[in-house]
């Protein structure tokens, strides 16, 4: 990246040099060539940078591999076997595909198998593990395994209800944007114990009027604030540290949040640590890993526990899937060669790119459908043969820290917003298409994830998805398990007749060209515009 970085620069310098030695010989275009590649470098760096990081991504995920392509049909369109292709996929928020080293260590597991000493080693390097992707600390937070997300809220509400730490006197804030695994458990809850639910409106025009309507519900008698770190439709990150701060001081450290980062965790770093909540949990099969839920909690919570091992007999029943946790092992390789991989060395010759989107960025000129198409044509070439597939990682990666942990969430973020960026940039273009988002403001992209909720006036959502399935397209239409409070804060009462929302859901793998080929599929169906 640097060489080509040096090369440009000495092309201007010499561009330079030659308008000055012979000024009367340079004529206009000239100019133009020495004036593009001064505004054009730091875009010229932020494409290339992000080409590196979601190239090195699609390398280690066997979907994106031809040869893995051709032993698995399950890949392919049903209905084009003769000439098939491999769909594209954007579906992530629903379960992400998952990288080699994941399923290597899997296999790995299942190869060999002794409970008492690799089982338990298995389940201490999944919590490490887990841990550091979090950013909790060991000192101060306890993590727990179980078979997905919603079996450990349902059972720390049963232990909130159990253990009397919820009671007829307190009241439960519950925000309208969470999933029902962070809400049903806590309504039953509440009916157990006689507690009363207070629903927290989230729908509103900027952090500050959101925090100021839950401030207003808060008393001394709330104990428990139930939130969405990001909600799975609308893709909107909130401020939880600040949220938490304000919870605690007004009811005096008395009520607790429970946060529910599935949705997030995939595409940003929680730092649950700095968050400040007590709990925080987290669905692995959405975070390019296998099936698995992790739950972490403050062990403030746990005085009255006698030992650690009770606390853990409580939360997590039966045996673990000791293959599943060697595979969060696996993820921990992952995300240390994510994030420590070399950019300069990974840098792909220009000329011969044919990944690398070439529109230009948004705040300059917009070219023509047809160049889009062409772009998208391109890109296209990639992902049938041309994908590199990646050898297994280095013995030589690093082990897992939180540098790494932070600097590959940072590699994350920069391709996800620049996709993102794309494909809303498209959508809002089309007057039919009611995007679910509280704010358009291009400013705002860097506060919400890649995950686009949207319905359109005139097309049920799921010929949508059949029309981009018949073109080799994955995306999903539903309600995601949401809230009928937080539809009827968007005016969706009629969300059924849609045929449920539209989402589409991208990750760090994914790429512009491929997003190009999405929008050029939407527009394609009859009477989207």
């Amino acid at each position: 990246f640097e060489r080509k970085m040096a090369r440009l620069d000495n092309e201007a310098a010499a561009a330079r040099k030659e308008k000055q030695d012979n000024p009367e010989q340079v004529g206009e275009q000239k100019e133009l060539v020495v004036v593009h590649n001064d505004t054009s470098t730091l875009s010229f760096q932020c494409k290339w940078r992000t080409k590196c990081i979601s190239q090195y991504a699609r390398m280690q995920f066997p979907y994106f591999s031809e040869c893995y392509q051709k032993l698995n049909k399950c890949n392919y369109h049903p209905d084009d076997d003769a000439t098939a292709q491999r769909m594209l996929f954007f579906e992530s928020a629903g379960g992400a595909q998952v990288p080699r080293t994941v399923i290597e260590s899997m296999t790995e597991s299942m190869s060999y198998r002794h409970r008492n000493v690799i089982g338990a080693e298995s389940k201490r390097r999944a919590r490490r593990t887990l841990q550091m992707i979090l950013g909790a600390s060991p000192d101060n937070h306890l993590l727990f395994l179980g078979p997905n997300a919603t079996m450990l809220l349902d059972r720390l509400a049963h232990i909130y209800v159990s253990r009397k730490w919820l009671t007829q006197d307190d009241e439960i804030i519950m925000s309208t944007e969470n999933h029902l695994a962070n809400v049903s458990p806590w309504l039953r809850a509440a009916q157990e114990t006689g507690a009363r639910v207070i629903w927290w409106n989230t729908k509103a025009d900027t952090d500050m009027a959101r925090n100021n309507r839950l401030k207003d519900l808060l008393g001394t008698n709330t104990r428990l604030v139930i939130m969405s770190h990001a909600s799975n439709i609308l893709g909107e990150v909130r401020d939880v540290s600040s949220i938490c701060r304000m919870v605690k001081q007004i009811t005096h450290g008395k009520a607790h949040m429970v946060v529910d980062g599935v949705a997030a965790v995939p595409h940003i770093f929680p730092n649950v640590q700095h968050l400040g909540v007590d709990w925080y949990v987290a669905s692995c099969h959405k975070l390019f890993g296998p099936h698995l839920g992790a739950l972490c909690g403050l062990k403030s919570t746990f005085d009255e526990y006698s030992s650690t091992q009770d606390i853990y007999r409580e939360f997590e029943l039966g045996t673990l899937n000791l293959e599943g946790c060697e595979g969060i092992h696996g993820l921990g390789i992952y995300f240390a060669g994510l994030g420590s991989f070399s950019l300069n060395e990974f840098a792909i010759d220009r000329e011969n790119d044919t990944t690398l989107d070439q529109r230009q960025p948004s705040n300059q000129c917009t070219e023509s459908k047809r160049d889009r198409d062409h772009d998208s044509q391109i890109s296209m070439l990639s992902l049938h043969g041309h994908t590199p597939v990646a050898p297994p990682v280095s013995q030589a990666t690093p082990d897992l820290s939180l540098d790494l942990v932070e600097e590959a969430y940072e590699r994350i973020r920069q391709v996800e917003v620049i996709i993102l960026e794309a494909f809303l940039k498209e959508l809002r273009k089309c007057s039919h298409v009611h995007i679910l988002e509280n704010s358009s403001d291009p400013n705002d992209q860097l506060c919400r994830l890649p995950i686009v909720s949207f319905v359109h006036d005139k097309i049920k959502s799921s010929t949508i998805v059949s029309a981009l399935y018949s073109k080799h397209i994955i995306c999903r239409t539903g309600r995601f398990l949401c809230t009928d409070e937080v539809l009827a804060e968007w005016g969706l009462f009629n969300v059924e007749e849609h045929k449920g929302l539209m989402r589409c859901s991208f990750a760090h793998y994914n790429t512009v060209g491929e997003v190009n080929m999405l929008c050029n599929a939407l527009e394609s169906i009859a009477d989207w515009w």
